[in-house]
């Protein structure tokens, strides 16, 4: 900032009187201007306050008594300094999420030629570092970031002399990227009908957290829900239920369908403004449940008067909901007109893992019976099948306690059917005459004559008479009530399960029944006889 001048006096022979001072004039190419008087005892002088790195051009006259001298002039440019600002329209930019773009003009006042530029970083982790940029660069490129990363930036330039003054700290973040995956994710199942989804943050965020999504996927059904939770949360519970009104509340979403013992795979990932992170994904069975679906009975028939068999189609794993535990067989005697609810304090059960069952305990001859199947599970008995086995009469001394009859609209009503009064046997002639003839009437229809009986004992012989017909009746009705309900059972199981058995149609009840059933003109057996006449 300072220049020293010089100069000698001029010679004698040169000299246009007697010097009586020095006049030195300074200008600068920027308009800088100096005028100053020197006295005549000096021939030097300092220049001061003067801009580094400045040309400036300096003039010197002698001043004599009758005028000036001739004038001598010399140029000399001042030492270079350090910057005296910072550099200009310093910027940041974020390139990526992993760089940024730092920019920048000269200072306005540079004293000098700068040599470089240095870039302070403070990456706000602790750590900073410095980078020097070549003077002819303007622009540079900071690598190696982390997605969403704070950047700090401060800027100097250098001449030979030294560094400069910093610039302004400016502050920016790079782009946020997608997130990592989530941490200490686990499923559980709280119920056959509830999923616990559990997650923890992402070990890197690499940017602002949005919100989670879950998506889960019913590999049984083939359907698939997604599910969006608030960033604020770090667990959902699935369950059965409406859940449209439950988008992105925190503590319960739901799905339209979670359905016990399904193997169900869940999906988690985070979410910033630039995506979805990785996603993570779990296997998961839900809780057994209790089977959806009643037992089919296949057949029931009672094989004497006090045994009854049963036979149904195994559940599938999709309708047992579970593990099969066992088939809970439960019978109780009818005494009501239809197959209801059974008293547990009165009726019998049975568990079986196989698909039939043989009772033949606790039956009692001529009696009807209302039987229930259904499956179990750990988590309990699913729906029941109720079915009513029609009693059995094996001779006119056994008779059916309850008798169902057909009214017109399908529908059954009870009646019970009292056992016929006690008689006392008379050995008679006229006594034996009527057995003898009621016996003959029921093997040849003879007509008994009744009007050759006199007094009492002749109504006698017609009660008793009325007696054994009504209990003949009453036999075959019950034997024919039998048959139609075993008939019942469904035609085409029948018909799968005999089509390629021919010993089975042969040695199968229904069969037996056929030509008697055929001249009553029930077309139920046309089926049956079709098959029969093929076997045979």
């Amino acid at each position: 900032m300072t220049l020293h001048l010089d100069w000698e006096g001029p010679q004698l022979d040169e000299r246009d009187g007697s010097v009586t001072s020095y006049e030195v004039n300074c200008t600068s190419s920027f308009g800088y201007y100096h005028l100053v008087s020197v006295d005549v005892g000096l021939l030097e002088y300092d220049l001061v306050n003067l801009a580094p790195f400045s040309n400036y051009t300096c003039c010197a006259s002698a001043l004599t008594t009758n005028g000036n001298s001739s004038t001598v002039c010399a140029t000399e440019e001042t030492l270079q300094d350090i910057p005296s600002d910072v550099p200009q329209n310093v910027t940041v930019n974020n390139h990526s999420a992993y760089a940024v773009i730092i920019e920048w003009e000269p200072p306005l006042t540079p004293n000098g030629i700068i040599t470089l530029y240095t870039i302070y970083a403070d990456y706000n982790n602790g750590t900073s570092q410095e980078i020097d940029v070549k003077a002819t660069d303007r622009i540079y490129k900071l690598n190696g970031l982390s997605p969403h990363q704070l950047i700090s930036i401060n800027i100097s330039a250098s001449t030979v002399i030294g560094e400069g003054p910093l610039s302004s700290t400016i502050s920016e973040r790079t782009s946020q990227a997608v997130p990592s995956e989530v941490t200490d994710f686990e499923v559980s199942a709280l119920s056959p009908n509830e999923l616990l989804v559990s997650w923890s943050l992402p070990e890197y965020h690499n940017g602002i957290l949005t919100k989670y999504k879950i998506i889960v996927y019913n590999k049984v059904y083939n359907y698939t829900v997604s599910l969006f939770v608030p960033d604020t949360s770090t667990n959902v519970t699935v369950s059965d239920g409406i859940g449209k009104d439950n988008f992105l509340k925190p503590s319960k979403s739901y799905l339209p369908y979670v359905e016990p013992f399904v193997p169900y795979t869940v999906v988690v990932s985070a979410f910033t403004h630039a995506g979805e992170g990785i996603a993570l994904s779990q296997i998961i069975f839900s809780e057994e449940g209790v089977p959806s679906v009643e037992p089919e009975l296949i057949l029931s028939e009672r094989t004497d008067a006090t045994s009854l068999h049963l036979l149904w189609e195994a559940l599938s794993l999709e309708e047992l909901r579970g593990f099969l535990d066992s088939y809970v067989v439960v019978f109780e005697e009818l005494n009501t007109y239809q197959c209801l609810d059974l008293d547990p304090l009165t009726s019998q059960s049975v568990l079986v893992q196989e698909v039939f069952i043989t009772i033949s305990y606790g039956l009692m001859p001529g009696k009807e019976y209302c039987v229930e199947v259904a499956a179990e599970t750990s988590a309990g008995a699913g729906i029941s099948t109720k079915i009513t086995i029609p009693c059995v009469q094996l001779s006119v001394d056994q008779y059916c306690s309850v008798e169902l009859t057909e009214l017109g609209n399908g529908d059954c009503i009870s009646t019970t059917v009292p056992p016929p009064p006690e008689t006392t046997t008379k050995t008679t002639a006229d006594s034996l005459n009527v057995t003898e003839q009621s016996e003959a009437s029921a093997h040849e229809s003879v007509e008994v004559p009744v009007f050759a009986l006199g007094g009492s004992a002749g109504v006698l012989a017609l009660i008793i008479i009325i007696v054994i017909v009504a209990t003949f009746c009453v036999a075959l009705r019950c034997t024919r009530r039998n048959k139609k309900h075993i008939v019942q059972q469904p035609r085409s199981r029948l018909r799968d399960s005999f089509e390629n058995d021919c010993a089975a149609v042969m040695e199968n009840p229904l069969y037996a029944g056929v030509k008697e059933e055929k001249l009553r003109g029930l077309p139920s057996y046309d089926e049956l006889e079709e098959m029969s006449n093929k076997c045979n």
